[in-house]
């Protein structure tokens, strides 16, 4: 069998030294096809997509990353249904790796592989992670699948009260595994988003892990994130720039004489795209008045495309980036914000506990009136 190998890492530049850098040579099968592969990471500060291609000879590429191991996942297309994908993830340091992908007649073509200083993420506790939230988990997903083309308030509602469970179990084994630095990665990426729980509560569970990990660049994203959780109305906030649709930086407000309503949604988020439908019908009240930014958090800029194409979402749109993410706890969806020109923050959704926008329209038609 015939494979072609690249040699996979993050170019780019960073003012902060990096803890190290990182090589990882990947190893295909022919019958893949590298133009559908995706390869994103996470460095430990932020995770972005890797571009991949095929050329005459490996590609060398250098990186650095700030965690205790970077964090690589490969996304392949099921071709059996579109919009499913196929993930492998691993988990590397400094010394030069190796993934091999060995069998691609399996229905899942990284299901089999072989490794070379590369973590597979059991290796590092994810197994114990997964036997402890199975029952909750399988609920959620089961309950998603059925009714996701369904969706409803009553739906929505049940939806969004098996996704707490998911996740109050998912910051119990966190809890009680606090010395495992597996449990250390999933609060930084998924607990300390958890919008039961306070700021104060999530800064109370991050005191119980090491001194090492709590001061390490991991740790001092995460009291990033957790600043940006609480950020409530009447704050004011940086004029923070995100990436357009075109590639392109733009500020977040960019008129002097009008607010800002920013709509944080997704494709594949249902909650979402039951917002983002009032969030349009308040849009052909106040446009006049009111500049509407809808940021993404979709990875795939098909399923954006044509989400905004079926959905007719007419506005400003943008890419989800890390600064965004961690001034607004945006990591959290859906999301909705109102903000003065000056960068005073009128409305917060979930602060408000709001969820029909009922009392947002009522705010925008109040502040209008005053001008």
């Amino acid at each position: 069998m015939k494979c072609f190998i690249f040699i996979l890492s993050v170019m780019g530049s960073c003012a902060v030294k990096g803890q190290g850098v990182f090589k990882i040579s990947l190893i295909l099968p022919e019958e893949l096809e590298i133009d559908k592969l995706n390869v994103f990471y996470d460095n430990g500060i932020s995770e972005d997509k890797l571009k991949v291609s095929r050329k005459n000879g490996p590609l060398f590429l250098t990186g650095k990353y700030f965690s205790k191991y970077v964090f690589l996942k490969l996304v392949y297309p099921d071709t059996r249904k579109e919009g499913n994908k196929f993930i492998g993830t691993f988990f590397a340091n400094d010394k030069p790796g190796v993934i091999r992908i060995v069998k691609s007649d399996s229905i899942n073509p990284f299901q089999y592989y072989k490794l070379k200083n590369v973590l597979a993420p059991n290796e590092l506790g994810k197994s114990r992670f997964d036997d402890f939230i199975k029952k909750e988990h399988v609920d959620f997903v089961n309950f998603i699948q059925k009714y996701t083309d369904q969706m409803n308030d009553s739906l929505a509602s049940i939806a969004f009260e098996k996704s707490d469970k998911l996740m109050n179990k998912k910051t119990e084994f966190v809890i009680k595994n606090n010395s495992n630095y597996y449990s250390f990665w999933v609060y930084r990426r998924e607990v300390v988003y958890n919008h039961m729980i306070t700021p104060d509560s999530l800064t109370k569970i991050f005191n119980t892990f090491t001194e090492s990990l709590k001061s390490s660049r991991e740790g001092k994203e995460v009291k990033k994130i957790i600043a940006g959780l609480d950020l409530r109305k009447n704050q004011f906030i940086d004029n923070v720039r995100i990436k357009d649709i075109n590639g392109d930086f733009i500020k977040i407000i960019n008129n002097e004489k009008k607010y800002v309503l920013l709509n944080f949604w997704a494709s594949w988020c249902a909650p979402c795209l039951k917002e983002v439908s009032i969030v349009l019908d308040i849009k052909k009240k106040y446009s006049d008045y009111v500049d509407f930014v809808f940021v993404s958090a979709d990875e795939d800029i098909l399923d954006f495309e044509k989400a905004v194409k079926k959905f007719n979402i007419i506005g400003r749109h943008a890419f989800i980036n890390d600064d965004l993410m961690k001034a607004f706890g945006a990591q959290v969806i859906p999301k909705v914000y109102l903000i003065k020109s000056d960068g005073l923050v009128l409305y917060n959704r979930n602060e408000e506990k709001d969820f029909k926008l009922e009392y947002l329209e009522k705010l925008i038609e109040k502040e209008i009136s005053m001008k």
